[in-house]
């Protein structure tokens, strides 16, 4: 019984306590640094990076500083100290997350204020242009400004580039911070020398498409048509056979994006590839069945196409039957233009599950008078509408209701035609010229801009502007 006593005896001393706790504290908050600093800083290679931020603080004395870059694609970090960032940049160009950490030493307490770099070169930011000059390709560089520098391959390396310029492939690895570029590759169809890569910062040579194989091949190669994937490899076309480059290793490695073996199967491809919606799988033409296959790039693995059950379908994908003019690609689905045994031109719309073909219809094209050997095709992915060249016309065609309509007139034939890099965008090549049309709506046709002052025929471009 008298340790109940206790007990209870003891609750009340303590809510007593508490009672007369009437919570007067005094709590005072650490000053917080106010630090003026950017989200992004721009420093071209080879200059001085100067960041010096204005700090607000009642005695900066108290202060101290520690900034911080990171390279993950070198797997370092690089620190220096003092309230101003004074480096020479002799990092790649690229961007860079970064960090200013200031420590007030008095408490102890370190506050973060993160930013990038973004490291440039003359490169960084323009139109990387791919012309055919006699046959012989090309490459010249754009500035902001219409400045072009011609035939840059060439005066750097005192050599040429192969003949029959085809593509320019751009390798960047979407997926890591910065989305750094691993190269251009510039695809011909020369098969002594389909082609090279080079470096996106300087125009350095990096090596040849040969060399881009654990085996180098002997003997001639054909380099057809390519897609760059978001892990920085690129599949493609070669001597009739899908390959895919190599991503089961770090992306830095040497090896990153060879070439072994094609995927396996019986086919025979046409020049031609287009990505289903989902980025799963990727198809092309069979030119000796005529008939459609498709590919799952990461697991390298070949499919027959067959049309999926259900009522009779408008043709049937493993016997399509045409001698194929161009196959493309939109959000819902694709296009097939092709030539039937009697010459007429027919026009065939499909959509998929897996390898699996739904057939939608099968007519012949509306306008065939038009369509030319070198005939350019871009069916745009919101949009369910075909832009095509015609000899010095480019040409607006809605399937849907089967209506053509002329989008713009220009001096000289049409030699390249593809989607601009903002929406609503067009890019028009003819010989010496390229144009930007708007095509959204109420302003189509409109030349949003031009450059001049190269020579020879646009074959493609990339347009590049670092983003952050």
């Amino acid at each position: 019984m008298k340790y109940i006593v206790i007990t209870f005896i003891g609750c009340v001393f303590l809510f007593t306590s508490c009672v007369k706790d009437e919570g007067n504290y005094d709590y005072l908050a650490p000053e917080v640094p106010t630090v003026a600093i950017n989200n992004v800083y721009q420093v071209f290679v080879g200059d001085r990076l100067v960041i010096e931020p204005e700090v607000k603080f009642s005695d900066a004395s108290l202060l101290s500083y520690e900034w911080t870059i990171s390279d993950p694609g070198q797997m370092k970090e690089y620190s220096y100290e003092g309230p101003k960032l004074d480096i020479f940049f002799g990092l790649q160009a690229k961007v860079y997350t970064a960090r200013l950490t200031v420590t007030d030493n008095q408490t102890g307490m370190k506050y973060f204020y993160p930013f990038s770099i973004s490291g440039q070169t003359a490169f960084s930011e323009g139109v990387v242009l791919l012309t055919s000059k006699n046959g012989r390709a090309e490459l010249s560089f754009v500035k902001p400004d219409g400045t072009v520098q011609e035939n840059l391959y060439e005066q750097m390396h005192d050599e040429p580039l192969p003949m029959g310029p085809i593509q320019i492939v751009p390798l960047q690895h979407m997926s890591m911070v910065g989305k750094p570029y691993l190269g251009y590759w510039i695809i011909c169809s020369d098969k002594k020398n389909p082609g090279v890569e080079i470096n996106v910062n300087t125009m350095g040579r990096i090596k040849s498409f040969k060399e881009n194989f654990f085996t180098i091949p002997e003997g001639d190669v054909s380099a057809q048509q390519f897609i760059t994937r978001d892990d920085a490899t690129m599949a493609g076309i070669i001597n009739n056979k899908f390959y895919v480059g190599s991503f089961a290793t770090y992306y830095m490695s040497p090896v990153y994006g060879f070439f072994g073996n094609p995927i396996p199967g019986d086919y025979h491809l046409a020049s031609c590839l287009a990505v289903a919606p989902d980025k799963t799988f990727v198809w092309s033409y069979d030119t000796v069945k005529k008939s459609l296959v498709c590919f799952i790039p990461p697991g390298g693995i070949f499919f027959e196409a067959s049309s999926m059950p259900g009522p009779p379908p408008a043709f049937d994908p493993a016997n399509v039957g045409l001698d194929l003019i161009t196959l493309l690609s939109f959000n819902g689905g694709f296009y097939l233009f092709g030539r039937d045994a009697s010459g007429t031109i027919q026009e065939l719309k499909f959509s998929t599950g897996g390898q699996m073909v739904i057939s939608n219809y099968k007519r012949p094209f509306i306008s065939p008078d038009l369509i030319k050997e070198d005939t350019k095709w871009v069916l745009l992915p919101g949009l369910e509408v075909f832009y095509f060249s015609s000899g010095n016309k480019i040409y607006r065609y809605n399937p849907l209701n089967q209506s053509i309509e002329t989008l713009a007139t220009l001096d000289g034939n049409v030699t390249l035609l593809k989607a601009g890099k903002e929406a609503g965008q067009l890019v028009v090549g003819t010989e010496g010229h390229l144009y930007w049309l708007n095509i959204s709506a109420g302003q189509e046709g409109v030349i949003q801009r031009s450059i001049n002052g190269f020579t020879g025929q646009p074959v493609d471009i990339y347009e590049r502007k670092d983003e952050v």
